[in-house]
């Protein structure tokens, strides 16, 4: 069950993708579209790590923005997006999230209560586990 309309994943050691695509793959078991339901943003050091995550990634219908670059140092190099990132319209469905989450901060800051309620917190059950761990994150084995 995905609470928001879509999930936002960020792999900072990226690799060829595996773990993207495992995460995709637990989607697929549980009835969700990926190209639909996650959007990420994949980063590796090594040029050709990255490139091969673009490509799997775009074989999937993934939508992405690959980064060849440091997570750590925040450094980029080269930026691909998947093809599924324009044919899916995502810039508009972040661009839609980020004005959201910014006028529920302004209006919370204005009331100095908590209105939340709009973006709650992303929380993932597992079809083969049937179990959230605590901090909501998805447990994959």
């Amino acid at each position: 069950m995905i609470a928001n309309d879509f999930i936002t994943l960020s792999e900072p050691a990226c690799g060829a993708g595996s773990m993207i695509l495992a995460f995709a793959n637990i989607l697929i078991k549980a009835g969700h579209n990926p190209a639909q339901k996650v959007w990420v943003e994949a980063i590796d050091i090594d040029r050709l790590s990255a490139l091969m995550c673009y490509l799997q990634l775009s074989l999937w219908n993934i939508p992405a923005r690959v980064i060849v670059g440091n997570a750590f140092s925040m450094e980029v190099r080269e930026s691909f997006f998947t093809p599924a990132h324009y044919l899916n319209f995502w810039d508009f469905k972040l661009k839609k999230r980020r004005d959201k989450k910014a006028e529920c901060e302004k209006s919370s800051n204005n009331d100095d209560t908590s209105n939340d309620d709009d973006i709650k917190d992303e929380v993932i059950v597992s079809s083969r586990f049937d179990k959230v761990l605590p901090s909501g994150q998805l447990s994959l084995f």
